[in-house]
Order: C-alpha cells, then sequence, then structure tokens
C-alpha cells in the first residue's frame, strides 16, 4: 500500500509543478492465488532435498524433523545449546525470541544432533550458514533465501513455502497418535491454543486406513492358510 502511495505522490507533484499533464490511475497488482497450506509427501520431500542448494539441505532437514518456525532455525546459534547426558543437545529459546513471547525447550534426537554436530562452527556463532558472498559481503547465517524456494519450484515443478515444512511436521504427529497438550509443547503452541484441532481428524484417517491395511493382511494370511489346507 506504502509502495502505491509513494508513485501517487509524485506523479502528483509532477502534475502540479506541470510536468505532467495528467496521468493514468495507479492501479494495484493482482495478488497471487492463494494456496492452501498442506503436508508435503516423501517423494515431494525427495524432490525439492534434490533441487536444494547444498547449503540449505541440512536446514530444510532439521525444520522437517523439529517443525519450527524459519526464525527460530535463522536465528540458532551455539548459545542456544546445552549438551545432554546421551550427547544429544537440549535448545533452549528466550521468551523474545518465540513468536509466542514465551520461552521454549527443544530435546533434540539423535538425527538432530548429528546435524548440528555437521554445521557447528567454532569461529561462527550460528548454527547454519550461508558461507558465500550475498551482494559483495560473506554472510555469517542463512539470511533471506527465498530466490533458493523459488528456484527448486522451478525445477521440481512443486509450489511450496517453507511453513509447510512445519505443516507437514504437524501432520506427522498427528498421524503418530499423539494428544493435544505434548502437540502445543512441540509445536511451541499455547497450551490452550485450538491449533491442533486441525490435525486431530487425520487421527482418525490414520487409524482409520490403518485398520483397513490390517484387514486386507488378515484376508492374505487366510487366504495363504487356505490354499495349505487344499
Amino acid at each position: 500500500n506504502r509502495y502505491f502511495s509513494d508513485i501517487r505522490a509524485i506523479l502528483n507533484l509532477a502534475k502540479r509543478k506541470r510536468i505532467i499533464k495528467d496521468f493514468a490511475p495507479v492501479d494495484k497488482l493482482q495478488a497471487d492465488e492463494r494456496r492452501e497450506t498442506r503436508a508435503l509427501t516423501n517423494e515431494e520431500i525427495e524432490k525439492i532435498y534434490s533441487a536444494l542448494p547444498e547449503y540449505l539441505k541440512d536446514p530444510f532437514m532439521f525444520a522437517l524433523s523439529t517443525g519450527w518456525r524459519k526464525s527460530n532455525l535463522v536465528n540458532l546459534t551455539r548459545a542456544h545449546l546445552t549438551k545432554r547426558p546421551d550427547n544429544t543437545y537440549k535448545i533452549c529459546f528466550k521468551a523474545k525470541e518465540m513468536k509466542r513471547k514465551k520461552p521454549f525447550e527443544h530435546y533434540c534426537t539423535q538425527e538432530e544432533t548429528e546435524i548440528i554436530n555437521r554445521n557447528l562452527s567454532m569461529k561462527d556463532p550460528f548454527i547454519f550458514r550461508r558461507e558465500t558472498k550475498v551482494n559483495g559481503a560473506k554472510t555469517k547465517h542463512l539470511g533471506d533465501f527465498k530466490k533458493s524456494i523459488i528456484r527448486t519450484r522451478k525445477i521440481t515443478g512443486i509450489y511450496w513455502t517453507w511453513h509447510w515444512l512445519r505443516h507437514t511436521r504437524a501432520t506427522r504427529y498427528a498421524e503418530m497418535g499423539i494428544n493435544q497438550q505434548q502437540a502445543n509443547r512441540l509445536m511451541a503452541w499455547s497450551p490452550k491454543s485450538r491449533m491442533w484441532g486441525n490435525y486431530e481428524h487425520l487421527q482418525e484417517e490414520h487409524l482409520s486406513k490403518l485398520r483397513q491395511d490390517l484387514e486386507s493382511f488378515g484376508h492374505h494370511m487366510d487366504t495363504k492358510t487356505n490354499i495349505g489346507k487344499i
């Protein structure tokens, strides 16, 4: 809105100074079609991962595993890490670093710990970095990687956003059958959040499919048993 207001102001000034006689109305560009956020399939994840530049591959898998928001991933530093007795990491974010303005603790899996160890550097504070020059300056963190995402869309033909990784993680938690309290804590939602209601139906769908698969397996075993008796 401010961009178009500035254009109008400049054109009005030019008109008052008689630099131009008049100008056509300045219309806003049509917004991109709104796309529904959805979970990525395993096949889509593999395609996107293959198309990503090397510096984004580990952050991509870490975000997919944790479900973190982009800002927390980009700003993850050594100071957030605490080594646990089993050599995995506990990660602590302060309230001011979280969208909900509440402190957040994340307990890393072994796979997440291995990703951090691969990227850990004693000379740079940030865990995930883009160690190339951007606009003439070497970056010390991931920065804005929107262009890389757009590039992977063109390569794979899959429209996706970084937030879809968070949605994918929440979907997988639902399929695992965790309860609302666990989901709110893992996803850094408020204890009273109703966000989990968007995913609870997936538990029923997953359990229904599981029952169908078990029934099909049972019929298959019955058939084999009958064949053995003939």
